[in-house]
């Protein structure tokens, strides 16, 4: 849990990152249980932003937040910051029918264990972050990262994101999909994919009772066939501004055999990269610190990278629930 230095909280790393994922599991049982209530009527469906129909909300959204913040709030208390999408929305709907699920207490002592074949398997080292002061811990939740795929019944692309940052900096991430097989059957269990930078990265399916089952051989997502050559493979939106459609075509022409692969959702774009089945992705620039805080800590803690446009770190403002680049 918590011990105090002085009059600071210092958090374990460990402990903080098996409370959430306990969490996003939650937070995806709330999503299932929304998508199967809601499936044999027309899910009401919000804008956020006026005239931008790329901004939209539902019950799922806003609910899910709510158990995932208040779950983290009864456990790590108030000092632990906490940003999240959905702060500022406000649909007129009732959240206290959750209360089950948020007062029973998170667990710090999940199982999770971390691979690091990318790396030199060598042991943490003292630079590397185990315990921080919670006062430079910035926790940024995404609900429902994919809620026009949600909202169109493309649930593969569907993911809980709550990353952590560290001095502006990944530090951990939890990725969870609420519908592993892209269908709404199934038992509850939840897939969970989470990232620590200095230790590595693990993948787990996660059934209600909490019982975690290691993944292996990760399938390849819809449309990723194997080739039988290798060809640099990139994932990106279907929904392109120009700026977007511009990089494709110059990425094309510097790499003819490339091949584009058109996937949904922030996160789960950043994670394709993470299993190794694409190459890269390239990501609009109007992301926020809760669509990539999560993934992008899983991504490093794989061996890979997350960079702006122009290459530069992406950094986490304190101040601000958006990314502040260093350009």
């Amino acid at each position: 849990m918590t011990t105090d230095v002085g009059k600071t909280a210092v958090v374990s790393i460990r402990q903080l990152l098996s409370t959430l994922i306990d969490a996003s599991c939650r937070g995806c049982h709330v999503i299932r249980a929304i998508q199967s209530h809601e499936s044999s009527k027309e899910l009401s469906v919000h804008i956020k932003m006026e005239g931008d129909k790329s901004s939209p909300v539902t019950i799922a959204d806003v609910k899910a937040q709510h158990v995932i913040v208040a779950t983290i709030r009864n456990f790590w208390g108030e000092e632990l910051r906490i940003v999240g999408e959905e702060d500022n929305t406000d649909l007129s709907i009732t959240l206290d029918d959750s209360s089950a699920i948020i007062d029973r207490p998170l667990r710090p002592d999940l199982d999770v264990t971390f691979h690091r074949e990318n790396f030199d398997n060598s042991s943490p080292s003292s630079s590397d972050v185990l315990s921080a002061p919670i006062s430079e811990l910035t926790v940024y939740i995404d609900p429902l990262d994919g809620t026009r795929e949600f909202i169109e019944g493309r649930l593969q692309n569907v993911t809980c994101l709550i990353g952590v940052s560290h001095n502006s900096r990944p530090l951990c991430g939890v990725v969870s999909y609420p519908f592993p097989a892209g269908t709404s059957t199934g038992s509850g269990i939840t897939r969970v994919i989470y990232g620590y930078v200095p230790l590595g990265h693990g993948d787990v399916m996660i059934t209600p009772s909490g019982t975690l089952t290691p993944v292996s051989g990760i399938p390849a997502p819809p449309g990723a066939e194997k080739e039988e050559e290798p060809h640099l493979k990139y994932a990106v939106g279907d929904s392109r501004p120009k700026v977007m459609a511009q990089l494709c075509s110059l990425f094309r022409s510097l790499y003819p055999s490339s091949r584009q692969y058109q996937m949904g959702a922030c996160g789960n774009k950043i994670i394709s990269v993470a299993r190794g089945d694409m190459h890269l992705s390239f990501m609009k620039n109007n992301n926020c610190s809760w669509d990539t805080a999560a993934p992008s800590a899983v991504l490093e803690s794989c061996g890979g990278k997350i960079t702006d446009w122009f290459g530069e770190a992406l950094v986490y403002s304190k101040e601000s629930g958006n990314m502040r680049n260093t350009r």
